[in-house]
């Protein structure tokens, strides 16, 4: 990247990061504030619709409790007259079929009927006449006149009590002991399941004295939800007469059901049933109706015509509703009600286990609050675009001065670059030349004065690369092939050139029957030990291929390098062996080098090639002896390497030591002396763990094998 753009960058971050920062703090602080007054307005909405619900239903039971008292004096008042009518006739004669259906018994005179609707099974309403100067009964043929007369009597009975309680009495209905029915007002047809004598308020009040409501149920004329109220009734001699009922509509009874949408448009009005299980073997609130609108300002409860059921997942809320109800108490939860969090609030309406229940989602009561919210969030919008049009002008000014600011620097930072690649070509007579008193100026002037010392420095590595290739090419290109013997050996420099090496030199006359190697390690690494080990080299090549005893040969070896190394402290150890391959022995030499290692797979064993002896060049009249060992094995293994492979130290300073070399050379004792080689680096590579080489490594591995003859 050039630096034109970083300096471009760094402007930008540094006015540009305050500016985000201080928009980012704004807008989450104005974020928070937000979110607490809308967090304030759902909670003080919340608390308010459970007030207003709690006032509701508390209300309702109050006026339920007044409703029910007024119908039972109606009630009462309309058995108190049926008694009177007794007393002055006699209606014990009539008999009845319960399986005739009757017909209205209309005179000429008539009044017009009334309208009233029945809701069907589509969803769509039929009409039906109901006459209020008439009453329908249900009676035998034989005796129609006598039944006309006395419904004709019944009449102003039940139409003075419809008359002042015209929304409470919807129906009227008398079932007298000899089998007669009646019914107020009245209509042309009953109902074919129209059975009085057969639902749960009759046979109530039948039993005995006393006021008895039915549980809420369809109407079988119109499917409204009805309750029925009933009361039997005595003749004058003091015995049963009949059973009397007015049904009155749950719509009439909760009639300040129209100020619900006050709350809530979303409000549910049920009428509803708890279930505890115990007689009907499911827990649950059972929806007996719920008011539907069936015009634009009529509202009327309706039956539900299968089983409608409010669960809770937890049974705690089931029992705290019933015991509340129980009591008689009105309350208001929080409850999921659908999948949504919402206020459920109830009250008992004293009709068999009967409750009003009133569910509202608080999300909707929450609307206020949602909407306030939504104005904070987009006045904080507005603010966020006003604070992008400025930072778009800062980035714009920005940009522009940094291109005014940039091209004084790029310019003295090209030539820089310029006189750096003419470099890299080997033009080394370039000069930056950038003529300016600050920083750029100081560092062009050390530019032009490291050309001349890059220039030296070329010349050394080149001088370097050099050495290093003649060194390789000192030690032997390939390992040579001798019978009976599979050998092995490398040497890794640490540095270009290093101290380290090995050779498997000539050793006279007899050369097909001994073979002879070396391994040489010249204290220290780098070029001066580069140099060192040529010489030994040369001289230990020279001076074995001639005549004479293994230890004067490198008695002479060693007088030759103490000639060179007087006074600058330097040295060479070395191990040098030959190795009879028919008569199987070996003879060596250890000039201050460490023991080679004999290991022999059969016992499992190692052994040391040891002997006295002083490093190459340190005294040159030192006399070293000759070791030897008879009788070697095929299959046995001859390790010599240099101090670089055990005294290699990982990044916690741990040595790799001679434990480790071991125990790869026993673990791979039957592979091919180039594997047991190569496995052994591998290690001691793995164990630096990417840490710097420091010493030199070299290691020859010479593995006895069998002999063509011995085939």
């Amino acid at each position: 990247m050039r630096i034109r753009w970083k300096l471009l960058i760094a402007m930008l971050a540094m006015i540009l990061v305050p500016i985000l920062v201080l928009r980012w703090n704004a807008r989450s602080g104005m974020q928070e504030i937000g979110d607490e007054l809308a967090a304030a307005a759902r909670n003080a909405l919340i608390q308010k619709a459970r007030d207003e619900l709690q006032i509701i239903v508390e209300e309702h039971a109050i006026v339920l409790q007044r409703e029910r008292e007024l119908i039972e004096m109606i009630l009462q008042f309309q058995a108190t007259k049926l008694e009177k009518w007794l007393a002055g006739n006699n209606v014990a004669s009539f008999e009845t079929n319960p399986d005739e259906r009757p017909d209205l018994i209309q005179p000429a005179d008539a009044s017009t009927p009334l309208k009233r609707f029945k809701l069907m099974g589509d969803g769509s309403r039929r009409s039906f006449d109901v006459y209020y100067d008439r009453v329908s009964y249900l009676t035998a043929a034989m005796e129609h006149a006598h039944a006309a007369k006395a419904s004709t009597a019944l009449a102003p009975i039940y139409s003075q009590l419809a008359v002042a309680h015209p929304d409470l009495v919807f129906w009227q209905m008398t079932v007298f002991e000899n089998g007669m029915r009646t019914v107020y007002p009245g209509v042309r047809h009953l109902p074919i399941r129209f059975k009085p004598e057969r639902t749960d308020w009759y046979r109530a009040a039948r039993k005995k004295d006393g006021i008895f409501w039915g549980r809420p149920a369809p109407d079988p004329f119109t499917k409204r939800s009805k309750l029925t109220v009933a009361t039997r009734f005595r003749n004058p001699a003091g015995k049963l007469a009949g059973v009397t009922a007015i049904a009155v509509p749950v719509g009439e009874l909760l009639q300040n059901e129209r100020h619900f949408d006050f709350v809530s448009r979303q409000l549910k009005v049920l009428l509803v049933e708890i279930n505890t299980g115990k007689s009907t073997g499911r827990k649950g609130i059972r929806v007996v109706a719920t008011p539907r609108s069936t015009a634009e300002s009529m509202r009327r409860w309706w039956q539900y015509r299968t089983d409608e059921w409010i669960d809770f997942d937890d049974d705690r809320i089931l029992n705290k509703i019933a015991n509340d109800l129980g009591s008689r108490r009105s309350n208001v939860l929080d409850v999921m009600h659908d999948g949504v969090d919402s206020l459920l609030a109830y009250s008992d309406i004293g009709a068999l286990g009967t409750a009003l229940m009133l569910i509202v989602p608080k999300d909707d009561i929450m609307t206020e609050a949602l909407a306030m919210e939504d104005r904070v969030l987009e006045r904080i919008d507005r603010q966020i675009r006003f604070t992008g049009f400025i930072l778009a002008a800062v980035l714009m000014v920005v940009v522009g001065l940094a291109f005014l600011l940039s091209r004084s620097i790029t310019g003295n930072i090209g030539k820089l670059v310029d006189a750096s690649r003419r470099i890299a070509n080997g033009d080394f007579g370039t000069r930056a030349a950038i003529r300016s008193n600050d920083e750029m100026g100081e560092l062009g002037r050390t530019f032009d004065r490291m050309v001349p010392a890059l220039e030296e420095n070329m010349k050394i590595k080149q001088s370097l690369d050099l050495a290093m290739e003649v060194q390789q090419s000192l030690l032997p290109a390939a390992t040579p092939y001798v019978e009976g013997l599979d050998i092995a050996a490398a040497s890794i420099y640490c540095d270009e050139t290093g101290g380290d090496f090995y050779d498997f030199p000539r050793v006279g006359c007899d050369a097909g029957q001994r073979f002879g190697f070396v391994v040489g390690d010249v204290a220290g690494h780098g070029l001066s030990a580069a140099l060192l080990m040529a010489s030994a080299r040369a001289f230990l090549r020279c001076r074995v291929r001639q005549p004479g005893q293994l230890s004067e040969k490198i008695g002479d070896v060693n007088a030759l390098l103490a000639s060179d190394t007087n006074d600058t402290g330097q040295f060479v150890t070395l191990f040098y062996a030959e190795i009879d391959t028919i008569r199987r022995k070996i003879q060596w030499i250890r000039a201050g080098h460490d023991p080679a290692l004999l290991y022999d797979p059969a016992s499992g064993s190692f052994e040391e090639l040891t002997g006295q002896g002083a490093a190459l060049g340190v005294d040159g009249k030192f006399k070293f002896s000759v070791y030897g060992k008879e009788d070697l094995e095929t299959g046995q293994i001859l390790c010599i390497g240099t101090d670089g492979i055990w005294e290699t130290h990982n990044p916690q300073g741990e040595m790799f030591g001679r434990r480790r070399m071991r125990d790869i050379i026993r673990q791979r004792s039957h592979l091919p002396a180039k594997e047991i080689m190569t496995a052994i680096i591998e290690a001691v590579k793995e164990f630096r763990l990417g840490s710097r080489q420091d010493d030199d490594i070299t290691l020859v591995i010479i593995k006895l094998t069998p002999l063509a003859r011995d085939a």
